[in-house]
């Protein structure tokens, strides 16, 4: 009887563990953001708010390892999984440009000197709007693209994400706006 207890009590914090909305040592993203223009295949930059300073830049050999941003309808363009996608990283969204480099010329960044990667910077605030989750529940019903799509076309992303303000000089990504 105590050997079926034993195997009771793990099962049941399987369990419970299964039905709520995380998952121990594992930290899923997705983010989900309007551009001005479709920076997906870009590579990217972070750089402080005076716009002379980088503080994060990828080097070659990790730019290979990332995936593209999804293009979805209307600029509106999906990451998803880890969060640094050739040099992205949305956690620091406000602070993130795309350069003029793209992923097939990555062969050219690691010899590029900060002056002049700053100089290649397409747009300093290339996002329009910009939404985030880490919610399991949440990601699972993004992972399909028509139906994030259908969720832009109704105007209802705001319902399944978090809404982070759109950037300029003076924002940062910590202002959040919660729903």
């Amino acid at each position: 009887m105590k050997a079926f207890h034993y195997c009771i009590l793990p099962l049941a914090v399987a369990v419970c563990f299964v039905a709520c909305d995380f998952q121990i040592g594992v930290s899923n993203w997705v983010f989900i953001y309007k551009a001005k223009a479709d920076y997906s295949n870009q590579i990217f930059i972070s750089v402080d708010s005076s716009r002379t300073y980088i503080y994060r830049r990828p080097k070659k050999n990790e730019i290979k390892e990332y995936l593209k941003h999804i293009k979805l309808q209307d600029n509106y363009f999906k990451v998803e999984g880890a969060w640094n996608h050739n040099g992205w990283y949305g956690l620091s969204h406000c602070d993130c440009v795309p350069i003029s480099l793209t992923i097939e010329q990555v062969d050219s960044l690691d010899s590029l000197t900060d002056e002049e990667l700053l100089k290649l910077v397409i747009d300093f605030e290339p996002y329009l709007e910009f939404y985030s989750t880490n919610r399991n529940k949440i990601i699972s019903k993004l992972k399909d693209d028509n139906k994030c799509n259908k969720i832009i076309k109704e105007g209802k992303l705001s319902e399944y994400m978090d809404k982070h303000n759109a950037c300029n000089t003076c924002q940062k990504s910590d202002t959040l706006e919660y729903k």
